[in-house]
């Protein structure tokens, strides 16, 4: 009977120390060396293994592995490595037992991918594992079209500038895809050969980051740029001023931002181009150009600076240090347009100083030139003006004189300009279509506040910014005789 005993007991611990040894090919969630055999039982075979397998290229996304089934697995698992035949796995599928090959698919072109495959085997509530198969590895196919590089997303002032590098000779074209957090994607193509495009969009806000990426594609494949650039559009500054102090002047703004990388300070002198004059750390609020002249007209705005663009530009600031009152305007001419329910008021005259830091236009009836009008102002360096009235209420004939100003007085007068109205020049055309010509030589004023009575006018800059040191005195204009506008001058 104790021999018995000591039987039992010595067949009970070998079976314990068997099933210890075999323990990690049966837990599926144990970590894996695909090539490591130790924790096998020696001599102990639970389940025939895959002994070879085969991978080949199908396509640039694709490889196929093919192996040898055996009638004992249940299935089969798969392992891939994105780092050669001795790199980490990690599995990425299982199929059934009577499978003996898979397609992976969605791969990167040009790029190798190593497999090794395992079998397993259902014992009731058991899983058996297999040893792995030996490494087997294949190189996808190159593209059939070369993706873009070197993403590069410039803000823009109100839009943002998406450049890239055009590496296929074979696109269709491209499509550029925005997407920012909150937002919906955003989608747009175009033509092949093109290397940049303006992404303006209604979701696109300041201080709100978007990221683009760009695909090639033709009619086998639209390929995605391996890496994607991300920008935004800071806000711009607001609330420009210049002054002058001594010889220098001192600018100051409103900071919008918190994203900018500095700011940029532009100049113009006498309405020249504007030329950058400095670049400043982000957050500053004030700057001072000490590199300007006496009796010079400047002009001055400010830019947020991102990832290489700007902002959309402050308003402008306009300045001169005097030391004359300005030359007065020549060449001062008027006329009027025509189009159907409009009349428009064109004025135009030569700038002949540089210091000034306005004009005013006056007008007076032809019939009466010593009594003149305050009509409106402009910024410096302006010599033109049009102004729109409503063929309704058409303006009266009128002479105009153009005068320059700055901080030390009022030029002279310029030369006076008369025009005439020709009432058989104006058309008024119902909404029918139907026309009428206006032969009532009576002018009519537009009713206050009535924006579709109103006139429109507009300048060479943003008028009505500054005002006469020592304007010349005016009369208020006499009711019935001309309309005064009641919308101010656009650039």
């Amino acid at each position: 009977m104790s021999a018995l005993i000591r039987r039992d007991s010595v067949r009970a611990i070998l079976i314990a120390f068997l099933l210890q040894l075999a323990a990690p090919a049966c837990d599926p969630t144990a970590s894996v060396d695909p090539n490591d055999q130790t924790k096998l039982a020696p001599g102990v075979s639970l389940i025939a293994s895959v002994s070879t397998i085969t991978a080949s290229a199908a396509s640039w996304n694709e490889i196929d592995l093919t192996w040898q089934t055996s009638p004992s697995a249940s299935g089969y698992q798969i392992f891939r490595s994105t780092t050669g035949a001795t790199g980490s796995y990690a599995q990425i599928n299982s199929v059934s037992g009577n499978t003996s090959r898979y397609a992976d698919v969605g791969l990167t072109a040009s790029s190798q991918y190593c497999y090794e495959v395992r079998s397993f085997k259902y014992t009731g509530k058991t899983i058996n594992y297999s040893a792995f198969s030996s490494a087997a590895c294949a190189t996808t196919l190159p593209p059939p079209i070369i993706p873009p590089s070197e993403i590069d997303a410039v803000p823009q002032e109100y839009k943002i500038l998406v450049r890239w590098k055009d590496n296929s000779d074979n696109e269709d074209g491209f499509r550029v895809e925005g997407f920012s957090a909150g937002q919906p994607t955003q989608y747009f193509t175009v033509p092949a050969n093109t290397t940049s495009t303006y992404f303006n969009s209604y979701y696109l806000l300041t201080e709100q980051q978007w990221c683009f990426r760009v695909y090639a594609f033709n009619a086998i494949a639209s390929i995605p740029s391996n890496t994607t650039d991300c920008t935004t559009l800071p806000a711009s500054p607001t609330s420009l001023s210049a002054t002058p102090l001594g010889q220098s002047i001192t600018l100051d703004w409103t900071d919008n931002s918190a994203v900018e990388d500095g700011y940029k300070v532009y100049r113009s002198e006498n309405g020249a181009s504007f030329a950058e004059i400095a670049t400043l750390p982000p957050n500053t609020v004030t700057y001072s150009d000490v590199g300007v002249q006496a009796d010079v007209s400047y002009t001055y705005h400010v830019q947020a600076a991102k990832d290489g663009g700007n902002s959309y530009s402050s308003n402008d600031a306009f300045v001169v240090i005097p030391t004359t009152v300005p030359s007065p305007p020549v060449n001062t001419d008027v006329g009027f347009g025509y189009e159907p329910n409009f009349v428009t008021l064109y004025v135009s005259w030569s700038d002949a100083s540089t210091n000034e830091s306005g004009f005013r236009i006056e007008y007076a009836l032809p019939s009466d030139l010593n009594n003149w009008y305050y009509y409106t102002q402009t910024d410096p360096n302006v010599t033109f003006f049009q102004n729109q009235y409503s063929a309704y209420y058409p303006p009266p004939d009128m002479c105009i004189r153009v005068i320059a100003f700055n901080a030390l007085g009022d030029s002279p007068p310029s030369n006076v300009s008369c025009a005439t109205v020709d009432y058989t020049q104006i058309e008024i055309v119902a909404d029918g279509g139907g026309v009428a010509r206006r032969n009532d030589s009576t002018p009519r004023i537009p009713t206050a506040g009535s924006r579709a009575k109103g006139p429109k006018s507009s300048a060479g800059v943003v008028t009505n910014r500054g005002a006469s040191a020592n304007p010349t005195r005016v009369k208020k204009i006499p009711r019935g005789l001309a309309p005064t506008p009641k919308v101010p001058p656009i650039r």
